[in-house]
C-alpha cells in the first residue's frame, strides 16, 4: 500500500482504496483505475473530484453524499456501483461510453440534476438508478432501442423531456 499522507490518499496497487485529506478540491492520482467502495466516506468537505482517464471501476457508496456538482467521467469507466455518487450535487450526467449497465441507486436522489444523457451501448438500467431527481429537465438517450429498464428508474419526472435518436421515436 502507498501511504500518501500528505495528500490525504490510501492506494493499494491501482486502487484508491480511502482518501482521508483536508482538501476540498481534489485530483485523483493517475495510477488509479479503481475507486474502492467507501472511499470517500466521511469525506463531506470534499466538493470537487478529478477523475483520471484511465479509471475502470467506482465501487459502491464509494462518493455518496459529497457537495460535488459536477464530474466528468472517463470513457474508459466500466462500472458504478450501487450507491457510487447517490445524493450529491451534480447538475448534470453523462455516462460514459465504457459501461453497458446503470446499476441500482447509484444516482439515487442527486437532486440537482437537470439533464441526464445516456449513450446508445447502455444496455440495462437497474431499479432506481436515476430515482428521486425531481427536476430533470431532459433525458438525451442515444440507444436505437430502449434499454431494459427495471422499477423506479425515473420515478418523480414530471416534466422531463426524452429526446431519442431522430427517427427512433416509434420505439420508445
Amino acid at each position: 500500500m502507498i501511504d500518501s499522507r500528505d495528500n490525504g490518499f490510501y492506494i493499494a496497487t491501482d486502487t484508491l482504496v480511502r482518501y482521508v485529506g483536508e482538501a476540498a478540491e481534489v485530483v485523483i492520482p493517475d495510477i488509479v483505475t479503481v475507486i474502492d467502495d467507501y472511499a470517500f466516506d466521511g469525506s463531506y468537505h470534499v466538493t470537487s473530484v478529478t477523475l483520471p482517464e484511465n479509471l475502470k471501476s467506482i465501487g459502491n457508496t464509494a462518493m455518496g453524499g459529497l457537495d460535488i456538482k459536477s464530474l466528468d467521467f472517463p470513457n474508459s469507466l466500466e462500472f458504478m456501483g450501487e450507491y457510487a455518487v447517490y445524493k450529491t450535487s451534480l447538475s448534470s450526467i453523462k455516462i460514459p461510453t465504457g459501461m453497458t449497465t446503470i446499476e441500482k441507486y447509484t444516482f439515487y436522489s442527486c437532486r440537482e440534476v437537470k439533464e441526464i444523457e445516456i449513450h446508445g451501448g447502455v444496455e440495462n438500467i437497474k431499479n432506481y438508478a436515476f430515482g428521486m431527481i425531481d427536476d430533470v429537465e431532459n433525458i438525451y438517450n442515444y440507444a436505437l432501442t430502449p434499454q431494459d429498464i427495471e422499477r423506479g428508474v425515473f420515478s418523480c419526472y414530471t416534466n422531463a423531456t426524452l429526446h431519442v435518436v431522430k427517427g427512433y421515436k416509434s420505439v420508445y
